[in-house]
């Protein structure tokens, strides 16, 4: 029988710079699969591959790497496999710690007036009040009775000296007095007298 060597892809895992890889080997790296097309030990295939054609001296890019897709969530699972990914019930655990207060949350709107509650007991008088502003100046009031004369009152002090009065009216001319005259002559020679009353 014609030996044609090795003709089956194996399936190499993840590619390893110390493992000795024979031809038509699988591996992954960095997210694309490669296949080496020559045995080879330590030739990364990244490295060795044309970018654009993908092809290499020791590997072949078969498979690039495809784009991400979305999150994996519950929907994804069917009624089977969800119910037998789920295991018997756990012990129940430990109380946890007091979490931190949350934000006050909004105002709420007022509220409708509620009734009127009964009149409370009369409370302990104050104290008193400041005096307050003086008030306007009320209306006269009606005049009233004459009242009773009052006793006599006591002589004041004496007043001080009023001021001089107005020169009075002459008075009407007196009657002629008689007069006694004596003439005494003290310089005959000159002929000089003296009036003596």
């Amino acid at each position: 029988m014609e030996d044609y060597g090795k003709i089956a892809v194996t399936n190499g895992g993840v590619w390893n710079g110390g493992t000795e890889f024979e031809k038509l080997t699988t591996v992954t790296r960095l997210g694309q699969c490669y296949m080496s097309i020559e045995p080879n030990i330590n030739v990364d295939p990244v490295l060795d591959c044309n970018p654009e054609t993908g092809i290499g001296e020791k590997w072949m890019r078969i498979a690039n790497k495809g784009d991400k897709g979305d999150p994996f969530t519950y929907e994804d699972f069917t009624p089977e496999q969800l119910a037998a990914l789920i295991g018997p019930q756990g012990p129940k655990g430990d109380k946890g710690e007091k979490g931190d207060k949350g934000d006050t949350g909004e105002k709420g709107d007022k509220g409708d007036k509620g009734n009127t509650g009964a009149t409370g007991a009369t409370g302990p008088q104050g104290p008193r009040g400041e005096q307050g502003a003086k008030g306007d100046k009320g209306d006269t009031g009606e005049k009233g009775d004459k009242g009773n004369k009052g006793d006599k009152g006591d002589t004041g002090d004496t007043g001080p000296q009023g001021p001089k009065g107005d020169k009075g009216d002459k008075g009407d001319k007196g009657d002629t007095g008689e007069v006694d005259i004596t003439f005494t002559n003290t310089d005959e020679e000159n002929d000089i007298y003296i009036c003596e009353m």
